[in-house]
């Protein structure tokens, strides 16, 4: 039995599965795309389960409540989503000059929940191996390490408000980053178990 892509249930017969038309379809997919750059932490999962079929041939063989999708798709929602993050960045903004440039905007959309030295590696910012430091430079590692600072509560916080590391000129080392993602997908996995509040608290009291 097929199930909702968003609910994962096929609850009662009173509330029907409709199948994925190509308008649908492109309907979530920017819902989707949306809520992945507003950083959408309590949709995750079902982001993650919307990027692994949208693009492929199964997309098309998708099913959901109606209800189901009018909730994840809801414009309304969506905005209020970036609200906060909006909100942020224009306190951000205003605490710096009146400065109207294109490097003052850049400035503002590269400021994380605490200081960071954009100089140096975004995981462990020491100031060493000047020599490694690699900058971000494509849309999909940018995404990439943003969605997976959900799962590391240090980087989380670093990055808090940031949208765009390339905008951010950040850069990193790759031992570090590969550390960065050997630690969040075992965080994935372990938070699908527990709650992943408590794997942070673990990791403070251990460190």
């Amino acid at each position: 039995m097929q199930l909702c892509i968003f609910c994962e249930t096929s609850r009662p017969s009173s509330a029907l599965l409709h199948g994925a038309t190509d308008n649908g379809l492109n309907k979530v997919r920017n819902a989707a795309s949306s809520r992945k750059k507003l950083r959408d932490s309590k949709n995750t999962d079902v982001i993650n389960r919307l990027d692994d079929v949208l693009d492929s041939d199964r997309a098309a063989t998708l099913v959901w409540h109606g209800n189901c999708c009018a909730q994840f798709t809801d414009k309304s929602k969506i905005e209020r989503l970036g609200r906060p993050l909006a909100e942020h960045l224009k306190g951000e903004f205003s605490s710096q000059s009146t400065c109207n440039s294109v490097g003052g905007n850049r400035r503002s959309l590269r400021k994380g929940g605490k200081s960071v030295d954009w100089n140096e590696c975004i995981f462990c910012q020491e100031p060493v191996m000047k020599t490694g430091l690699i900058s971000v430079m494509t849309t999909q590692m940018s995404e990439q390490i943003i969605q997976d600072s959900h799962y590391d509560y240090t980087i989380g916080v670093r990055l808090a408000g940031v949208i765009d590391l390339i905008a951010a000129e950040a850069k990193y080392h790759l031992v570090c980053l590969r550390a960065f993602t050997r630690a969040t997908t075992k965080t994935k996995q372990e938070s699908a178990k527990t709650d992943i509040a408590l794997i942070w608290l673990c990791e403070e009291l251990n460190d």
